[in-house]
């Protein structure tokens, strides 16, 4: 019996010394890189920080841009959908000047439009030519000026939407290029 406590003695003497020895690496690690990891885990958080503050700021922007672009939309249409009454009434009359024959002497045919106050008449007559030179004038039914109207607005519509999408990457360029280190 007395053999067998030795053999104990001896296993709890190696389990202290291995306990030891796992208690001096732990001591290690945590000296050195437990240290490294700890540093690690601040400066990620830190820069998880920074970047929700820029993307917060980013967003503040695409916001900004938005609300003044939907603004912008319906401005246009409030001033298209006046226009377009106008023309449905008649108080406001499309007409475009056509060189005898049907042949267009300048490089682009104008477009005259006339405008005429609430309540009185359009004015007749065509729009002066700038060349001194006076052309026949076709005036268009209500229909086909709306028809054209439309598809200006629509073209105005695109380049607006066009304007966002530019403004939207001008302000990411900005903030990435503010966020950018040089060391």
């Amino acid at each position: 019996m007395f053999g067998l406590s030795k053999m104990w003695v001896k296993l709890a003497l190696a389990a202290v010394l291995v306990l030891a020895l796992l208690g001096a690496v732990r001591g290690v690690y945590s000296w050195g890189y437990g240290a490294r990891d700890k540093e690690a885990v601040i400066d990620a958080t830190r820069a998880q920080a920074a970047a929700d503050k820029a993307q917060a700021a980013l967003k503040g922007d695409l916001a900004t841009i938005r609300s003044a672009q939907e603004q912008e939309r319906i401005s246009a249409k409030q001033d298209i959908d006046i226009l377009r009454a106008q023309l449905a009434a008649g108080t406001v009359r499309l007409r475009i000047p056509v060189a005898p024959g049907g042949v267009v002497r300048s490089p682009t045919p104008r477009v005259a439009e006339t405008r005429a106050q609430p309540g009185q008449a359009a004015p007749a007559g065509p729009a002066p030519e700038p060349s001194g030179v006076s052309a026949a004038v076709v005036e268009l039914d209500p229909a086909t000026s709306i028809e054209l109207l439309s598809i200006a607005a629509d073209g105005d519509a695109a380049i607006r939407d066009l304007n966002e999408c530019l403004d939207s990457y001008e302000a990411l360029r900005k903030r990435l290029h503010g966020l950018q280190r040089t060391d």
